[in-house]
């Protein structure tokens, strides 16, 4: 994954290339030149993302815009900063070499701390980890966007969809919904010249380093020191919150936790300088606040209620105007334009999200929050639960002293106004209060994953609020605190910050040991189970082109991934996929060209050499010879299949009925030889009723003994699906062993022959 690594760092280079000249030509002179650089990435990104959608809604593929994009972009910048400089002249003269100091230490922590354990772990850490379902909805959609024009999908018939490649009929789905996350993941792996299906962990982190320069630049405006700015920018980056973020996997809501930050930033430049301000402040608003609602539109209301509470609050003090407020017109009607011109409408969109958000519960929140809402007060501080008491006792009590500053911070800066806080300050303020009032509805509605969400969102600001308040505190003479709570408060601040970067270290560990923190994301089921290096395959197949090639693998996670991975060129059929997608699978009479077969179900079944394989998957070219016997396209059984030391498979029937795919050179029967087992689940019988359908039609009904060798079925030339089910039912629920499957009959070493 070193690749994937050197790729994130050339997004973030061309996102800042992109974005430096706008910034430069927009941005008021005050500090112009520091904060230019720092928002750079985030907002070439925000401009890549508009551009990006333009391009989609006029049927221009991503391969067909990603470069042009690039040198268009960057060429617009260096002329913005061309004007910027013979304008401007001596204007960044004074800039602050410490500064940039600071800033580029941090970037590179960041980096590392954040890359590290991707390159150490490879896919067989990242694929699949904590949501694989939405991680394979968006790699779906970016491949689909990034080779076709976004209208055909609309127009395209299921054979037609399905034939171009099995997972267009899904993507057609998610069009209906959003998709400028999507064009950014395929854009990204563009640049990086990197396959989608490789890249997209990474694309995830980039958001994450993208995010740094936001947050340590309104951590400075909010008036910390600058070494303390960059550690709680870690903090935010690489902490426990940023790595829980991360493993959700849900891509738009990563991308637009670093919009935000950078639209809040904005408006907090805006408010610090408001005489000063232009209307060039006012468009880049505009421009993020459009980024954010095209990426990620459900985000929308936090935003607004955020912005809500601290105009509110400024306006009730009387600290405000309304005057001042009209100029932010120009920045909403910038969105708004860009909002209408979309299509499909977000705003139905934002509609069902809400509905769904506010509306009947669901316990995704046991999978999700259980470390959260097991203890509140170390969860919402990122303090990992720990088995070890006297560390128990430590991280309760340093959560619940944060909890109590972030409630004083909150409630003194928002209402007591004894003293004129930074508008960076407020913000934070205002932002948390949001995400708590948010929270608390939700939870007390019985919306506990809704409610954990929105915690996610808000993390950032509730996390700033008490370090930037409780430093101020402890650096203001003017607060009338003893010198020694303040020491006190300083000391459990730096003692979380440094906490929070030392986990980010702690995660180097996790592909090593595979110990994740204490009632964690319950992971994907498919994680860490299966090989996932398959460049022995698709180097094979790499120089094929229009190549036929069927993926017949019982597991349907790893038949979709092996879709994504076999390249552009070859035309693929997904047994497992189709069947996914709840339709009949096709019945053909020739077989392909080339066949990928699961190593353990067949390596029994097969009497001719694979071309390529790993230890999963055999990779089979077909000739004459091939057609002499029965294929086994997939097995699918319901608890599970084994490989002994030897290879050879092993899997338990009972419960639900166990499926074969075999296809068959001619009519006639098959013969099922294998070893029997009767099960402990039904031990007062040494016998078992199995019922065999074809093609969903009843065939036979034998009584297996420990005796039995073979099974004779009828079969049809082509491609023939058998059902097997044990009708016998458990009368033990478990074994002591605390095994909960209903093992009534096993099978070991398969064997199926044509007779």
């Amino acid at each position: 994954m070193f690749d994937v690594a050197i790729g994130i760092i050339l997004n973030f280079f061309s996102f800042t290339l992109i974005g430096i000249g706008p910034a430069l030509f927009l941005l008021s002179s005050e500090n112009r030149f520091q904060t230019a650089v720092v928002i750079a990435p985030a907002l070439g990104y925000a401009m890549t993302s508009i551009a990006g959608t333009y391009a989609i809604l006029l049927d221009y593929p991503v391969s067909e815009w990603a470069i042009t994009w690039l040198i268009i972009g960057t060429a617009i910048s260096f002329l913005l900063c061309l004007t910027f400089f013979l304008k401007v002249r001596g204007g960044y003269a004074n800039v602050n070499r410490q500064f940039f100091l600071f800033f580029s230490a941090g970037i590179f922590l960041t980096m590392v701390l954040i890359m590290a354990p991707m390159v150490i772990g490879g896919l067989h850490f990242t694929l699949l980890r904590g949501n694989g379902t939405d991680c394979f909805n968006y790699i779906t959609l970016a491949r689909y966007l990034d080779h076709e024009p976004y209208s055909w999908a609309m127009s395209a018939n299921f054979e037609g969809l399905i034939n171009r490649h099995p997972s267009y009929p899904l993507a057609k789905v998610l069009l209906n919904y959003r998709w400028a996350t999507s064009a950014m993941l395929a854009w990204t792996a563009r640049v990086a010249r990197i396959p989608i299906y490789r890249f997209e962990y990474g694309y995830s982190l980039l958001s994450f380093i993208l995010s740094f320069g936001p947050v340590f630049f309104l951590s400075l405006m909010a008036g910390m020191r600058r070494i303390y700015a960059l550690f709680a920018a870690l903090a935010i980056c690489v902490g426990f919150w940023g790595q829980f973020v991360l493993d959700t996997r849900a891509f738009s809501q990563i991308d637009a936790l670093f919009m935000v930050l950078l639209l809040v930033l904005l408006i907090a430049r805006i408010e610090s300088t408001a005489d000063k301000s232009g209307l060039g402040e006012y468009v880049l608003t505009g421009i993020t606040l459009l980024a954010i609602a095209l990426l990620y539109i459900e985000i929308i209301p936090f935003v607004f209620f955020g912005l809500t509470i601290f105009w509110g609050a400024k306006i009730y003090h009387k600290a405000y105007s309304m005057r001042k407020l009209k100029w932010y017109l120009i920045s909403f009607a910038i969105a708004l334009a860009g909002i209408l011109s979309v299509k499909p409408p977000l705003f139905s969109y934002l509609k069902l999200q809400l509905v769904f958000a506010t509306g009947r519960g669901n316990d995704w929140y046991n999978y999700f929050f259980s470390w959260f809402y097991s203890n509140p007060a170390t969860g919402l501080w990122g303090l990992p639960a720990q088995q070890f008491l006297p560390i128990t006792i430590v991280i309760s009590l340093l959560g619940i002293i944060l909890s109590l500053l972030l409630i004083y911070s909150m409630i003194y800066v928002l209402f007591f106004r004894k003293k004129e806080f930074s508008p960076a300050i407020s913000l934070l303020a205002s932002f948390a209060l949001a995400s708590f009032i948010a929270f608390f509805y939700l939870f007390f509605n019985g919306r506990l994953w809704a409610a954990g969400k929105i915690l996610s969102f808000g993390y950032p600001y509730i996390l700033l609020l008490p370090i930037a308040f409780g430093l101020a505190t402890a650096q203001d003479q003017t607060f009338t605190v003893s010198i020694a709570l303040k020491k006190f408060i300083k000391g459990v601040i730096i003692l979380w910050l440094s906490i929070q970067i030392l986990l980010g270290v702690y995660r180097w560990t996790i592909p090593l040991t595979g110990k994740e923190y204490s009632k964690y994301i319950v992971n994907h089921g498919e994680y860490r189970r299966h090989n996932w290096n398959v460049t022995a395959l698709t180097d094979a197949l790499h120089d094929t082109k229009n190549a036929s090639v069927w993926i017949a693998v019982s597991n349907p996670w790893v038949s979709e991934y092996l879709g994504f991975a076999l390249g552009d060129n070859i035309t693929i059929l997904n047994f497992r996929k189709i069947r996914y997608l709840a339709i009949s699978p096709p019945m053909p009479s020739q077989m392909p060209q080339y066949l990928i077969l699961d190593k353990a179900l067949c390596a029994e079944n097969i009497s001719f050499k694979s071309i390529a394989q790993n230890s999963e998957f055999l990779l089979i070219k077909f000739d004459k010879a091939s057609l002499e016997s029965p294929i086994v396209l997939s097995l699918d059984n319901p608890n599970g299949i084994e490989a002994d030391s030897a290879g050879s498979s092993f899997f338990w029937m009972g419960g639900e009925a166990t499926r074969l795919q075999i296809f068959l050179p001619r009519k006639g029967h098959i013969v099922l030889t294998a070893e029997f087992i009767i099960g402990p689940m039904l031990p007062e019988r040494m016998d078992r009723r199995m019922i065999i359908y074809a093609h969903d039609k009843k065939v036979r009904e034998i009584i297996i003994t420990k005796h039995t060798t073979a099974i004779r079925i009828p079969v049809q030339n082509g491609l023939n699906e058998i059902k097997m089910e044990i009708s016998d039912k458990p009368t033990i629920d478990k074994l002591y062993t605390g095994d909960t499957r209903p093992m009534l009959l096993g099978i070991h070493c398969l064997k199926i022959s044509l007779e």
